[in-house]
């Protein structure tokens, strides 16, 4: 294996700004598990860790010209770091409040026993409403949600970035909850 010359700070900003792979490469080595340190310590999680830490570094790279304006790496990774593991928390809290959701409408549904499903009415309107997804965003939703994927793996397996993965899963959740909705109206 060929050593590569430490650059210094403002030579692998800049460079990394101009889009190279090898200067992201290291700066990648450099900081990797110092954002895993920190993505790890605020999701407790470590295969969400692992995740995430892969979207910090690809936020980083989709938005390397901004690099030109950072005073403080160090500073600039631990933000983008803190943010991407706020936000996909966020993400997961509202996924989880969604099941929840339909979880507390079909307990409630014993009041009224004439809007009471059996479990398998329940999984035949949710294959319904994932039905009615368009169909990247069905193959998506079922990978993570039903097979368990990870949002990396998806990504990687369809050739779009986690956000993308994330965005579909978003919109698909609110379908989802949107499907429920109106049947229950």
């Amino acid at each position: 294996m060929q050593n590569q010359p430490d650059y210094n700070r403002e030579q692998l900003i800049k460079q990394i700004s101009e889009g190279s792979v090898n200067a992201f490469g290291q700066l990648y080595r450099k900081q990797h598990d110092r954002v895993y340190a920190k993505v790890l310590k605020i999701t407790r999680c470590t295969d969400l860790a692992a995740d995430l830490t892969q979207d910090v570094f690809l936020r980083i790279w989709e938005y390397r010209l901004r690099l030109k304006d950072v005073k403080s790496l160090e500073g600039y990774i631990s933000a983008i770091s803190k943010n991407v593991a706020i936000d996909a928390l966020n993400r997961l809290a509202r996924e989880n409040n969604t099941l929840l959701e339909i979880r507390y409408r079909r307990s409630t549904s014993d009041e009224h026993p004439t809007n009471q499903l059996t479990i398998e009415e329940f999984n035949a309107l949710l294959v319904q409403a994932i039905e009615r997804l368009p169909l990247k965003r069905k193959r998506i939703f079922i990978s993570c949600k039903v097979e368990g994927q990870s949002h990396s793996y998806v990504a990687s397996k369809y050739g779009i970035s986690t956000g993308t993965v994330n965005d579909h899963i978003v919109k698909a959740t609110k379908s989802i909850r949107k499907f429920f909705k109106c049947r229950d109206a």
